[in-house]
């Protein structure tokens, strides 16, 4: 058995939730969880930084000698995981948001996709269906979320700021694209359960 560690990166506390899903699934391999709090959040920096920050944390963790990349953001992932892939010799695994199995859910109503401003650029080239999905590229959230704020009515100003316009529209699906907003399911469900109709269900 390869007893090195996998590496898990996130540009700040968001990958932790996939972390604690690994290792439940593989409880016999080491891990190094790698958060850069530094320089989070990274939903609101261009391309090339989120790039150039990804690659130095990427070789912080192959310093360490991992035997595998985990690259626990929608952010990073998107603004990276092309280039990582092909530099790196060692496996990158990345994440997704759950858009396309939120679009196969039934119903005639939206599917919301909440991400970052850095991730919307990315999503939105690849809507699977874009006449249904309406993605945000919300700014605000994850600053929010790394400096210790999750309660449940917390973010209603920001969640404003962008959904105000659609209150009362027909929601069957709601995408958290991004692994921060994990942390924050409960509100968001709040949040749309008072402004929005139809199932509501999380992604």
């Amino acid at each position: 058995m390869d007893a090195r560690p996998i590496g898990i990166f996130d540009s700040g506390m968001g990958g932790v939730s996939l972390l604690r899903d690994a290792m439940m699934l593989l409880p016999t391999e080491n891990f190094i969880y790698y958060g850069d709090n530094l320089n989070a959040p990274y939903g609101d920096r261009t391309e090339e930084e989120i790039l150039a920050l990804t690659e130095n944390s990427a070789d912080f963790l192959l310093q360490l000698g991992v035997k595998a990349l985990v690259i626990a953001c929608n952010t990073a992932t998107s603004a990276s995981i092309n280039v990582l892939r092909k530099r790196l010799d060692v496996p990158v695994i990345s994440v997704e948001p759950a858009i396309k199995p939120a679009c196969e859910i039934p119903g005639d109503g939206k599917i919301f996709m909440l991400a970052t401003a850095a991730s919307y650029r990315a999503l939105q080239e690849r809507m699977p269906d874009p006449q249904r999905v309406l993605n945000f590229g919300i700014s605000g959230i994850v600053a929010r979320i790394e400096s210790g704020i999750v309660a449940d009515d917390a973010f209603d100003d920001i969640f404003d700021a962008y959904l105000a316009p659609y209150h009362g529209m027909k929601a069957d699906g709601i995408v958290l694209g991004c692994t921060h907003y994990i942390f924050i399911a409960r509100a968001v469900e709040r949040y749309f359960k008072k402004h929005f109709c139809g199932e509501c269900r999380l992604f």
